[in-house]
């Protein structure tokens, strides 16, 4: 069975044709900044039917930011898709393909593409970038809420420090460990603009702020993971994003904050692994999860 997957983002959008164990066999991108809804609906409809020419496919999985209406098959709100908001694409795109579509939260793709090949019955997984998002799967299946907003774990709230977030309360994970929050923090010590990836530079260099920014960073990220541990109790948790993914020795390092924060049966219950598919996680999962709620409805 081969499946589509389209991932929309702010930026552009991505459109993969995938085979049965969901391995990407063709992939485009087009642009989606600042084009019109129509050309680009268009457009993906189009390249959708360009990496499937034989109409091998009968499913399309796709991921956009959220919040969503997974009835109506649109986007309620998103800061970087402005064009996409209220616009009930999904139907379209059914329309225009004849195949079923199944929509959901970008970072909910991301995280039940760790659930291929994965035989943990709950899983987690967070990305930790720009912002800070991802998703919980349950056998398989996506816990996604009515509105798509379950997972959002950047709105944990895991401090009293007050830096704030345009549209967060004050402490949360977003606003404390995002590639953007440590940034913001290193250049208000440093006095000059300091980028994330220059902040783990000077951390390598042991440079005594970046240290304990750093440090500060595992303390508080610790707090989350123990936060999810003992609501949940995820068996694996699997961690994305360039701040992870770029420097993946903190996993260790947040391992060991967590296991103070926890009870002492589940000290050695704490599994942090890499996420999988790096940019591609959003189309693989979306393939995926179209996949699994196709063949649920067939049932």
């Amino acid at each position: 069975m081969y499946t589509i997957g389209v991932d929309i983002g702010g930026t552009n959008a991505r459109v993969a044709l995938l085979d049965e164990k969901f391995n990407i066999l063709k992939k485009e991108v087009v642009q989606t900044k600042d084009v019109e809804f129509e050309n680009i609906l268009n457009l993906i409809i189009a390249i959708i039917k360009k990496v499937d020419p034989d109409n091998k496919s009968n499913v399309i999985g796709i991921c956009s930011p959220g919040p969503l209406d997974k009835e109506q098959g649109m986007i309620l709100d998103a800061p970087n898709l402005p064009l996409w908001i209220n616009k009930p694409f999904v139907d379209r795109i059914k329309e225009a393909t004849g195949k079923n579509v199944y929509l959901t939260n970008d970072a909910n793709a991301a995280a039940i593409a760790q659930a291929i090949d994965d035989n943990h019955e709950m899983l987690v997984f967070i990305t930790v970038s720009t912002g800070v998002g991802g998703g919980i799967v349950y056998k398989q299946q996506l816990i996604e809420g009515k509105h798509v907003y379950a997972g959002e774990f950047g709105t944990m709230i895991i401090s009293d420090e007050d830096r704030k977030h345009s549209q967060l309360y004050p402490g949360t994970l977003e606003s404390l460990c995002s590639g953007t929050a440590l940034s913001l923090e290193a250049t208000r010590r440093y006095g000059e603009s300091v980028s994330t990836k220059e902040l783990f530079t000077r951390y390598e260099q042991n440079d005594p702020i970046a240290l304990e920014i750093i440090e500060r960073w595992v303390e508080h990220f610790s707090r989350a993971i123990a936060n999810l541990l003992q609501i949940i109790e995820p068996e694996v948790f699997y961690l994305g994003g360039s701040v992870i993914t770029n420097n993946s020795w903190l996993l260790d390092k947040i391992e060991d904050r967590t296991k103070n924060k926890v009870y002492e049966g589940l000290k050695d219950k704490i599994v942090l692994k890499l996420a999988k598919y790096a940019d591609d996680a959003g189309i693989v999962g979306a393939a995926f999860n179209g996949y699994v709620r196709d063949r649920e409805e067939k049932l």
